[in-house]
């Protein structure tokens, strides 16, 4: 068994050295037309309500740390904080979602459909799956 499984390795490997070495890899091209690539879209990636939420908790955590070494800088970070939490909460339920989201690969859209359609066993399999 591993005797056969090493040929066809073998053979699988000879037949790849034979082809062309190629390029960079391309990129699949992004959905969404040309806006996609814009400094504001660029802007709204980096500046997601996840990494304001962290770098609010970051400027309350150093506010509560630097209260007895630098008194005046708290007050400062408190607030920068909580203007953060409020901007990224806010910023949390303003984007739209994508209320139909798709399952991908490799860039394609996979669509599942059922192997038998839509007959009444795949609906009771459905119903008792959840």
């Amino acid at each position: 068994m591993s005797n056969r499984l090493d040929e066809e390795l073998d053979e699988i490997l000879k037949k790849t050295q034979d082809l062309p070495a190629a390029s960079k890899p391309r990129k699949p091209a992004k959905e969404g037309g040309s806006g996609s690539g814009t400094l504001a879209a660029g802007i709204r990636r980096v500046l997601s309500p996840r990494v304001l939420f962290i770098t609010s908790l970051a400027l309350f955590l150093s506010a509560l740390l630097l209260q007895n070494v630098a008194g005046g800088l708290v007050g400062v970070f408190f607030w920068l904080g909580l203007i953060l939490f409020i901007v990224a909460y806010a910023l949390f339920f303003a984007r739209p979602r994508d209320t139909q989201s798709q399952v991908r690969w490799r860039g394609k859209v996979v669509e599942y459909t059922p192997e038998g359609g839509s007959s009444l066993w795949n609906r009771v399999r459905g119903w008792l799956k959840g």
